[in-house]
Parts: structure tokens; sequence; C-alpha cells
């Protein structure tokens, strides 16, 4: 017999193995909680359970537990992230997924390749608007630092493709400008309201602002600029109508 098993520090109690479960088990349940455990967790809108400061000792009782289960939703719904994430690299790379029976998940991997689209449309979408907006950031360094004057397509029209492509007066349309300024605000991730969208195109666009660049546009184009300008407050107009 080894000595091991004499030992009471050493010696432990058998427990039944639990056996994890799929990989995509925790996509069943749209909160991110596999659906097993999800009768455990208070709703998202109660807020009955307090929460406490890492110096403020957790009372007992089920205020306690209430923690412990804020806690827990919290870890399972980040697994439940990194898994969200690994699956859709494994997709993205041509991998195949599998249910809890072993057979292929088409209807998964198409709501993946799904979000897979819709999150590049919305990088596309982003990096056109960063374009543009980082492009009005830009203009009074540029305008301190070269004395040249601009042309009309120097200026970063709201329009997609701005400093990228050429522009004339006639790419410039109320419903291009319109399409423009409201795309970006369909991304998941921007918080920006149509109505704070609105009011700060007002402010960069009105024409009693926008002095210190016309006085830099070139004789030639001036009155096409004009024009231009004219045409993105209309569209912020009807926007705002």
């Amino acid at each position: 017999m080894s000595l091991l098993s004499n030992d009471p520090l050493r010696t432990s109690t058998a427990r039944p193995t639990r056996r994890m479960p799929p990989f995509k088990f925790f996509f069943f349940s749209q909160s991110g909680i596999p659906p097993e455990l999800d009768h455990l967790f208070p709703d998202e809108n109660d807020h009955t359970i307090p929460t406490f400061s890492n110096d403020e000792p957790a009372p007992k009782g089920k205020y306690y537990n209430g923690r412990l289960e804020q806690q827990m939703r919290f870890t399972l719904a980040s697994i439940a992230a990194e898994a969200r994430k690994a699956e859709e690299f494994w997709v993205s790379t041509g991998g195949v997924l599998t249910d809890t029976q072993g057979q292929t998940d088409r209807a998964r991997m198409n709501a993946i390749r799904k979000e897979l689209k819709l999150k590049k449309l919305e990088a596309q979408i982003l990096q056109h608007w960063d374009s543009y907006d980082q492009a009005w950031l830009n203009m009074p360094t540029r305008l301190r630092e070269d004395t040249i004057s601009l042309r009309f397509d120097d200026i970063p029209w709201p329009l997609k493709g701005v400093g990228e492509q050429e522009f004339q007066i006639r790419d410039l349309t109320v419903k291009r400008v319109e399409e423009f300024l409201m795309e970006s605000l369909t991304v998941r991730s921007v918080s920006c309201t149509k109505k704070e969208r609105i009011r700060s195109s007002f402010l960069r666009w009105h024409p009693d602002k926008l002095g210190w660049l016309l006085q830099r546009v070139h004789p030639e184009d001036i009155e096409m600029v004009q024009m231009g300008i004219g045409i993105v407050m209309e569209s912020l107009q009807r926007l705002n109508s």
C-alpha cells in the first residue's frame, strides 16, 4: 500500500466527473447564459439586488447570494463573448461548426456568416466617416502650414470617398449628402443620435462659420464652393424638418 494513501491531508473524496458542454453551448441563450443555468440568475432589469464596493464587506444572506449571482452572470457573459469570437474566427477560416449531436450546424454557421458580413460593412461605413471627419479636423493645421489656395475637391465634402478621389459640383447632391451623414448612425457601435449629428454638422457647415475656409479658396472655385455649402445646408435643413 502506498504511504500516500494513509496521509489524511492527501486523501480526497471522489466526486462525479461533469462533462463540459460543447463549445457552442454558450450560444443557445440570447443573453449568453446557458439555458440550463438561466433560471439561477435574476432578470437584467431587476434592480432590487444592490452592489457593494471592494472596501465594503458584503452582508450574508440573499444580498450576498445576489452579488455572487451577478458576478457569475458577468463571468458567463464574458465566456460567451470569447466563445463567440472564436466561432466567428473558425467560420471565417472555413471551419465547420457542429451541434450537440455532432451534426453540422448550418443554421448557426449561416448566422455567423451573416454577422461577419455585417461587421465588414459596418467597418467600411466607419472608415468613410472617419476619413471625412479627420479631414475636417486636419484642415486648420493644413491651412496654417500650407499657403496654397484650395480647390473645390480639396474641401472635405460629406461624401463617400473623400480624400480618395476628386469631386465635382455635380457629384454633390442633397440625397447623397443626406445618405452619407445618416449612414454611420446605423452602425451598432455608434452612440451618436440623429439630432446630435445634425447639430454638429450645422455648426461645421454654416456659412457664417466658414470664413476662415472661404478666404483660402482659389478665386476660380469660390462660386462652386459656395454652391456646395448651400447644398450641404439644404440637406441638413431637410433632415431637421
